[in-house]
Formats: C-alpha cells, sequence, structure tokens
C-alpha cells in the first residue's frame, strides 16, 4: 500500500496483522512523504511497548529510496515501511523528535 498524508501532521499507525500473516512476511507499505511533525504509531505491537530500548525492536535502514523501518514480531524483523526519500535517522533519534509513538 502507498501511503501519502499530504501538507500538516500525519499519524500512520500499523498492527503486527498489517506486517505478517502468521509467520509470513506481507508487503511493506510506503510512506511518500513521510516528514517533520509526522508520526509512526507503534503502539499495536508488544516488542516495541515492551520497555525494551527502541533500537532493540526497531531498526531503519537507510536505502536509496528512502528509509525502510523493520519491526521486531517475536524474534525476527519484519519489513514495514519504506519511508521514500527520508534519509539518516535512527530509532533513537526519531524517538527523540517525537515521530515514534510507542
Amino acid at each position: 500500500d502507498f501511503y501519502t498524508g499530504g501538507a500538516g501532521n500525519d499519524t500512520f499507525t500499523w498492527l503486527s496483522a498489517d506486517v505478517t500473516n502468521g509467520r509470513k512476511q506481507l508487503p511493506a507499505d510506503t510512506i511518500t512523504d513521510f516528514g517533520s511533525g509526522d508520526r509512526l504509531d507503534l503502539r499495536g505491537f508488544t516488542s516495541v511497548t515492551s520497555g525494551a530500548p527502541i533500537d532493540t525492536v526497531l531498526h531503519v535502514t537507510d536505502l536509496a529510496a528512502g528509509s525502510m523501518v523493520s519491526v521486531k514480531i517475536g524474534t525476527v524483523f519484519y519489513d514495514m515501511v519504506m519511508l521514500t526519500d527520508f534519509h539518516g535517522h535512527t530509532p533513537v533519534e526519531m524517538l527523540a523528535d517525537n515521530m515514534l509513538i510507542v
């Protein structure tokens, strides 16, 4: 799925059922205009809300097209969303910049 929030502050929400079907990876979504003021709501993932350090349950991989955000479900990291043209941020920085809701 592709999402464009447009102007203003947007919140994009995921649940683990949006990422996996059992142990099968579902295709990652894409946000075309994620930036300052936008947020990813990750409260639907128990790994993220467990109190573990954010960088142990969320990975952000900088790629040519943008950043792939992967979330830990059980012991496996699953690709969740590609943030197009969004580069150079770690999970710790995104949390500090209020881009993550956990």
